[in-house]
């Protein structure tokens, strides 16, 4: 097992070294605890960034996890700027990973992102989340997440998107708005 300091320099980067970074190595397994600013490339003179196998942050303060972005951009696009990961997220797969009656709202946050609209509707106590995606990379869609008060998910709906229905503003059969 070994560990070892990337960089403490405090709440912004220092003249001989980052913020807030440790290595943590131990049968194989290397793990990252902190990524603040200025790490990722110190980083890197111990250990390749694909090598890293997890990162845990011991809170979202910029000094502890700012180098994430750098991270992110390193592990989708290689030096040479090809592209070496790709996920699309909001698929109908992953939206059945989903467990109604147990999920909660930070699993679903886990599993998804954040959604891009919330409503809510008193009447049956549902707070929605919405999500809009291309299903079967084709549709304009969009899955809806039903949580009651307690934040545990009730229901998934999809549907078309209204968005890009021709006929929203319509009502009556024709008449426009």
């Amino acid at each position: 097992m070994r560990l070892t300091v990337i960089g403490c320099s405090g709440s912004y980067p220092g003249p001989d070294g980052p913020a807030s970074c440790y290595l943590f190595e131990a049968e194989g397994f290397r793990l990252v605890i902190d990524l603040g600013s200025g790490a990722i490339g110190v980083l890197q003179r111990h250990i390749r960034i694909s090598d890293i196998d997890a990162v845990c942050l011991s809170h979202q303060h910029p000094d502890h996890c700012l180098d994430l972005c750098p991270l992110w951009v390193a592990r989708m696009f290689g030096p040479d700027g090809r592209l070496l990961s790709y996920e699309q997220v909001l698929t109908m797969q992953k939206f059945g990973t989903i467990q109604v009656d147990h999920d909660n709202k930070e699993d679903v946050l886990r599993t998804i992102g954040a959604p891009s609209e919330t409503s809510y509707f008193p009447r049956v106590q549902r707070e929605v989340w919405s999500y809009p995606y291309k299903e079967s990379g084709v549709w304009n869609s969009l899955m809806s997440v039903y949580f009651d008060n307690a934040g545990i998910v009730r229901k998934l709906e999809n549907g078309p998107d209204p968005k890009f229905d021709p006929d929203r503003g319509r009502f009556f059969g024709g008449l426009r708005r």
